[in-house]
This record gives structure tokens, sequence and C-alpha cells, in this order.
């Protein structure tokens, strides 16, 4: 199974770190993080071994600086993952657990998504369909709904074995109408090597994430659940 930081809601990912180090989080949420950092000795201790990584690496990054030039990124990360990916909806009259099989290859326009962003060493890249990733690189996942939802990322990698990335608790976790949102958890990517699919499981109720890794193991769509699908491919 792979390994997952598991966090409150409002401890830092990779990513908000890096956010924040760059100058790129409004007022009002870099005052938020900052007075966090301060009563959280975990998100300051990885806040400083992020900025000593930089010091070591020191690997030029282009990033956006406006406000704006960020939510434009964001929206662009999570629009290149939309080829290649799987997505089923639930009728309403369907009661039983559905087979998710490769029926569909192209994103339902303004179904619920996820996306990802990938850090490597120093470096934080948006992701894309089918990117080559190393094992210890670090994914932060973004959801994409228009509605209120509970969440669950699944994962089925390339030794075949099921791995839950998101939440870190027992049951699906709310997820608000918004896009590009960025979740509240890394993961930090183990050795098992080759192709890994990752599920973002959609549902209307806080179903038990055992229930859904179950399910997707078995190639099913929990009842009640959208599911959005996107690969990796990692390697050495």
């Amino acid at each position: 199974m792979m390994p997952v930081e598991n966090r409150r809601d409002v401890c830092l990912s990779h990513l908000r770190c890096d956010q924040l180090l760059n100058g790129e989080l409004g007022h009002a949420a870099e005052a938020t993080s900052r007075a966090h950092l301060a009563e959280c000795v975990g998100c300051a201790t990885r806040l400083e071994a992020h900025v000593q990584e930089r010091a070591r690496f020191a690997v030029p990054r282009r990033v956006p600086r406006s406000r704006r030039g960020i939510a434009t990124a964001m929206v662009v990360a999570a629009a290149a993952v939309v080829v290649g990916v799987v997505v089923l909806r639930r009728s309403p009259r369907d009661e039983v657990v559905a087979p998710l099989g490769d029926a569909a290859t192209t994103r339902v326009k303004g179904a619920p998504s996820i996306g990802f962003y990938v850090k490597h060493r120093e470096v934080v890249r948006p992701g894309a369909p089918g990117e080559i990733v190393a094992p210890g690189d670090a994914l932060d996942f973004t959801a994409s709904i228009d509605h209120p939802a509970y969440l669950a990322i699944v994962s089925i990698d390339g030794a075949q074995v099921a791995s839950v990335y998101y939440p870190a608790g027992d049951r699906a976790a709310p997820v608000a109408p918004g896009q590009a949102q960025v979740l509240p958890q890394s993961v930090v990517l183990d050795d098992v090597l080759g192709r890994e699919r990752v599920y973002g499981v959609f549902c209307d109720r806080a179903l038990a994430v055992d229930e859904i890794k179950a399910a997707i193991a078995r190639d099913a769509r929990p009842p009640g659940c959208v599911v959005d699908a996107l690969t990796i491919e990692k390697r050495r």
C-alpha cells in the first residue's frame, strides 16, 4: 500500500508550501497559513524542510505571479486531465453496483473530475494524462464539481493492488462546489513501478472508503457515485 501523509484539513500540503514561499497566496490565505504555522510543529517542520530542499537543488521554476495567473494555471491543469479519462454516471433508477469498464473514453463536460500536481524534488508541475512519475514523488490532487458531494480517491497500482489515496479517514470526505480545488492531503508514491489507474469517486453520501475501494478493486462503480479516472506511469 502506498504511504499517505495524513493531516488535518488546515495543514499545509506540498503545493501550499510552494505557494506560500512564492508569495502566490492572497492576503487572507497567507495570513491563515502563517497563523497555522505558528501553532503546528508538523507544518513548520515541513515548511523548513521545503526551504532547505530549495536551497540544495536551486532548480528554477516558472510560476504564475498574479492571483489571476494562478487561477488560470489551476484551471489549465485540471483541463489537461480531460483527454483519455473515464466517467460513468449512475441513473436514478440504477440501484445496483455498475461495472466501470472502458466504454467511455472522454469526460462529460461539467461532470465531477479530479486532477493533480506532481512534486519531484524541488519542482512542482501540473499532472497530465499518462504523466511519468517516480517513486518518492508527491502528488497533490484537485477536485472539480458543481455541487456538494463526498469524495474518495482510490488507486490500482502496477501490481494490481488497491489503495486509498484520499481521505485519511474511514469515510468519503465532503467536497464543496468549485474548480481545481487542491485537496488537503499529499500522497508520496512508493516503489511499485508501472501503469497506475487513479479513480476519483464522487458520491451522494459519505460511503465507507473500504466499500469504495472494494468496488473499484472489482471493477465496479459504487451505487450513488460518479467515477472519474486518470492514469500515471511510474518509472525510476
